[in-house]
Parts: structure tokens; sequence; C-alpha cells
């Protein structure tokens, strides 16, 4: 008798035990024994997405940059918010380019910026007059296409206008901009950096406005 109940547990705990195996309950060396394979039931954290780093911070000319992209649609540009930020320059004796908040993005190559500090003769981001590398002449060692610029065309159309009708001369188009690697980064990433307000209709201070372009 103990005989035949040993035979029949030993039957249903195999039984239990192949029932596990096609549920994908078991565990994986059960699995390897019977010739089955076990999905895992592990769940996988989920991805995070961290924030692209940009590679450098230069002064760069904006007849260099197009707010014409090439992943999504650039939302259009809104006149009231560069009338603001004018009235802003004019107001304030010209932009303020320095904090880091206002500074523009733009996508380029990492050889770009690479070939960019060679001819200035600085490969590890030494800053040069006015506190950051200088890109003036980046044409003329990266060629004349322009760099993709992710974030500030109102800042860019804002200060066209201000230098115009203040008959600056073209040497006060430019800004300080963060250069972020196109092959460097995710398309998660890329898609991130290019996240507008979506609300432009809302009044704005002058602290405001800096941060609805």
């Amino acid at each position: 008798m103990p005989k035949a109940n040993d035979s029949s547990y030993g039957a249903d705990s195999r039984k239990r035990r192949r029932e596990s195996v096609s549920n994908g309950e078991e565990g994986s060396d059960t699995a390897r024994e019977e010739g089955h394979r076990v999905p895992s039931t592990a769940k996988r954290p989920a991805l995070e997405l961290n924030h692209a780093k940009s590679i450098i911070t230069a002064r760069m000319p904006t007849k260099l940059l197009t707010s014409n992209w090439s992943l999504g649609s650039n939302r259009l540009l809104n006149r009231r918010h560069v009338q603001q930020l004018k009235k802003a320059f004019v107001q304030f004796s010209g932009p303020k380019r320095d904090p880091e908040e206002h500074h523009l993005k733009v996508l380029c190559k990492g050889a770009e910026v690479y070939r960019m500090m060679k001819q200035l003769g600085s490969q590890d981001g030494t800053k040069q007059a006015g506190g950051m590398p200088d890109f003036t002449k980046w044409a003329d060692v990266n060629g004349p296409e322009q760099l993709e610029l992710l974030a500030g065309q109102h800042r860019i159309s804002a200060l066209e206008e201000w230098v115009k009708e203040a008959d600056l001369g073209e040497g006060e188009l430019w800004w300080p901009c963060k250069f972020y690697d196109k092959d460097g980064i995710s398309v998660e990433q890329n898609m991130k950096l290019r996240l507008n307000q979506k609300d432009v209709g809302q009044p704005d201070s002058h602290g405001d406005i800096w941060l609805h372009i």
C-alpha cells in the first residue's frame, strides 16, 4: 500500500511539473530537462529616458542655423513672441545671451566639433575670449551646411530684427549654442530635445518670455 501511494504521488508530482513547465512557471533547469522552452516571467525594468548631454557650448553665427527639422515638425513661428523678445532686447540694451537657460540647442556631428576645436588649437574645450569657444569660422572648417536648431527659433528671429533696426552689423548675429552629437544620442533623446511649450498664447512677463521660445 505505501508503494502504491508513493507511485501515485510521484506520478502526480511529475504531471504537475509538466503542467507548470508548459505554463512557463517552472524553473529553467527542469524545463531544459524535459525539453520545454520557458518564457521569462520576470518583468524587465522600464528603460529610463536620460537627458542627452551636450558635447560643448560655443558661440555660433545664427546664419549657420536652420529651424527646419529632420525629425518631426517644428512649430510655427509666433510673431507675438518675436516682438516681445525684440522689445526686451531694446529695453535691456541687448539680448541676455549668457545665462545657460537662454542658450540654443543645435544638432551636429561630433567630428565637426572636433575639427573646429582643432582649428582653434584646443581639443579639450579650452575657453576662448568671451568665456567660450568662438565658432565664427565654422563654415570655413566644416562647410556652409546649416546646423539643425532644436530650440530657440524665436530668439533668432528677434535678434535678426533687433540687429537690423539698430543697424549693428552682422557681428552681432551670434548666440551661445549647446551642441549635441546626432550620432551619440538616441531617437528618444533627440525628440525630447525638440519639445516646446505648446501654449504660446498666454501673456508673458519679461522673465517668462525666455521660457516660451
